[in-house]
């Protein structure tokens, strides 16, 4: 993605590779379609895929002509060209987000993206995405506007490790026989991109099925890509030796496999078996162009058209700016249409242009005093580097350095808004910091034991991150009362026996099934005096007759079906069981509306839910003899559910109540849990 689309001599052999500029131009045109939602783009993000292996092919032989002519690599030299090349552009970018964003996003939202533009600067924003993805209650990070930069983030973390690789490889092979011209080391760079791609291949798909964002963000699972691309410079010699027909008919072969993965590619299960499309098939299209002077009847001359270069040359500057564009302007207008966020990303290639022609182009080309110089080039990208993070603090500051945690508040009137607001994203319940609230592909909960050890009555809550809400409020009541509480929680695991497919793993998420079963059997052998589910209706469920996602009215029916076997496994297990109503879940996140709206926080006020929903949790629970809790009437009122309730935040994203909010429940709860006498 940010390499040329020249490649320098040795790369192929040639001087200049048109193809591949226009090739870029394919992969750049995918993205922008992909992140427009563009019918016909639901794969476009297999474009970066694109940019992995034309970067392979490039760098490999970019080393590899340097090796041949001098026996070594200037890693100096490598790492500055690469700083004035990447840097200061996507510095730019950073550095007018962090100043849009001061306008555009709601101050809550100020230190989230704030801590992505620092990520993006030190080019490690995609192990904070792995990270962040990972975690049930991150939130959307779709809406981060540097999101895109992961992939660069995978590119720099390849440049920084490559050079190594190849000069490790280079003082293996026998002294003597280890020119970049020989075959003894085209034999072995061969064989060493073999086992690079065999070996990364199988880490994806291995960690594909257990920890798809890891998969999908690490340069690991990743470097297989960049390795086909140079697999193919090392098979240069006899790709030269290609018949015209031959070529033509593989780069024709290869742009019909990259447009069936952009028409069809699912991000479910990527990258598995399904990246290998866009791979073989950007592999193919370069091969294909090793030759050069391409006929009229060869994909290389389609490629090399002018308004393909000319996209291909801005494809860098295209790809930083088109995303925080698009971000900015949902924010700013709200949801759109495909159409009018096409209309935006085409509006972001004024910027993009303008930043090529005055910064990426004359620093990378060394036109701006001693550019070219190693030290210099270095300078340029350390500078970079820091402008971006200043730019971050920058953006964070107001709601960092102006608020103390709630929890730092003395007084028992609650925090002023502006607090709760500043401290929102990281106050949990306790049971995520100590561990006892499952990630999504854990399966086995730990002793998670609070109020008093041995104490009386013995009391379970079970379910899903809604479960996990109402926390605060019993370990409030249990340390009050002198209770033994137990959590066993597990994101996106509903306490309803239910099947549920998980688009992140592309399968039906049978860790949720094996943990609720763990649980139940847990239960009947410890025997609490009293377990409180909680849980909330994901909205479309897995029909496992089916093998597919059922509708939605089958999904309600699904729904109660499984309310009504969990809860009547809870009766026959001969255990005390209550079931708390589900809390309404709101269209928009509620701390960030709150945010924007601190004068007038009525603004983000719910209309009154509709109880489907809670109708059919309280058939479950009447079929079963199980009484129900309904806390409705103390965050519903007047015909609304308020946002702000006595001074308190109710919500801290669109589904989950605040820990404030919650213990602030705690009375409320622990009278209708006294009116059901369901403890002893």
């Amino acid at each position: 993605m940010s390499e040329s689309g020249v490649a320098q001599s040795g790369a192929s052999g040639r001087a200049f590779r048109t193809d591949i500029e226009g090739l870029r131009a394919l992969a750049v045109l995918a993205v922008l379609g992909y992140h427009a939602q563009v019918p016909g783009f639901s794969g476009g993000f297999v474009g970066v895929d694109v940019f992995f292996v034309i970067s392979g092919f490039l760098i490999t032989g970019i080393l590899f002509s340097e090796i041949a002519r001098t026996g070594a690599v200037n890693l100096a030299n490598f790492f500055a060209r690469r700083a004035r090349r990447l840097l200061p552009a996507s510095a730019l970018v950073l550095v007018v987000t962090a100043i849009a964003g001061r306008f555009v996003l709601a101050p809550v939202d100020h230190p989230m993206v704030a801590g992505d533009l620092a990520a993006a600067a030190l080019y490690a924003v995609n192990l904070r995405m792995a990270w962040q993805s990972a975690d049930y209650l991150a939130g959307d990070r779709d809406g981060s506007p540097v999101l895109h930069y992961w992939s660069l983030a995978v590119e720099e973390q390849f440049y920084l490790l490559w050079p190594l690789l190849l000069l490790a490889l280079l003082v293996w092979l026998p002294r003597g026989r280890g020119r970049a011209g020989g075959a003894t080391s085209h034999s072995a760079l061969r064989v060493f991109l073999f086992a690079c791609c065999a070996i990364s291949f199988a880490l994806a798909l291995w960690l594909t099925d257990r920890a798809q964002p890891w998969s999908f963000f690490s340069p690991w699972t990743r470097a297989w890509e960049f390795a086909a691309g140079a697999l193919v410079f090392a098979w240069r010699d006899a790709l030269l030796r290609l018949s015209g027909r031959a070529a033509a008919a593989l780069g024709w072969a290869g742009l019909a496999a990259l447009a069936l993965a952009v028409a069809r590619t699912s991000e479910a299960g990527f990258p598995g078996v399904s990246a290998w499309l866009p791979v073989l098939g950007t592999a193919a299209m370069i091969a294909a162009g090793a030759r050069g002077a391409f006929s009229p009847g060869q994909l290389g001359a389609l490629l090399s058209l002018a308004p393909l270069r000319l996209i291909g040359r801005l494809s860098y500057s295209l790809y930083l700016w088109h995303w925080p564009v698009v971000v900015y302007a949902i924010h700013a207008f709200g949801p759109m249409h495909w159409s009018q966020k096409l209309a935006w990303t085409l509006a972001s290639a004024v910027p993009a242009a303008l930043a090529w022609r005055f910064v990426e182009k004359p620093v990378h080309e060394g036109r701006i005093g001693a550019a070219k110089r190693p030290a210099t080039g270095a300078w340029i990208g350390a500078g970079a580097s820091c402008s971006g993070l200043i730019a971050a603090a920058w953006l964070a500051g107001p709601m960092l350095w102006s608020a103390p945690s709630p929890a730092s508040s003395e007084s028992d009137a609650p925090p002023a808004l502006e607090v709760q607001i500043a401290a929102v994203r990281e106050d949990l319940p306790a049971v995520y910091r100590d561990g006892c609230h499952l990630s999504i592909q854990a399966t086995a909960s730990p002793p998670c034991v609070y109020g008093r050890a041995d104490g009386a009555p013995r009391v379970v809550l079970f379910g899903d991150s809604k479960a996990a809400q109402w926390f605060p409020a019993l370990e409030a009541i249990a340390r009050e009362r002198g209770w033994r509480l137990e959590s066993l929680t597990k994101s996106g695991c509903p306490a309803p026996e239910v099947a549920l497919w998980s688009k992140n793993l592309a399968r039906e998420y049978r860790e949720c099934g094996q943990w609720r079963e763990e649980i139940f059997a847990r239960l009947a052998r410890e025997r609490p005096d009293l377990v409180i589910v909680a849980s909330v209706f994901p909205g479309r469920v897995f029909d496992s007759a089916l093998r597919k996602e059922a509708d939605a009215e089958r999904s309600r029916t699904l729904w109660q079906e499984g309310w009504t076997r969990s809860l009547a496994r809870l009766r026959r297990a001969g255990l005390g069981a209550t079931l708390l109503i589900d809390t309404p879940t709101a269209q928009q996140d509620m701390a960030s509306c709150v945010s924007a709206h601190l004068k007038n926080p009525e603004a983000c006020n719910l209309p009154p839910p509709a109880q489907v929903i809670a109708a059919l949790e309280r058939e479950a629970a009447q079929s079963t003899g199980i009484p129900v809790i309904d806390l409705s009437d103390r965050y519903c009122r007047s015909g609304s559910c308020p946002a702000v309730i006595d001074e308190i935040l109710v919500y801290r994203d669109k589904t989950h109540f605040t820990p404030a909010f919650v213990r602030h429940l705690a009375p409320a709860l622990a009278e209708r849990l006294d009116a059901l006498r369901v403890l002893p």
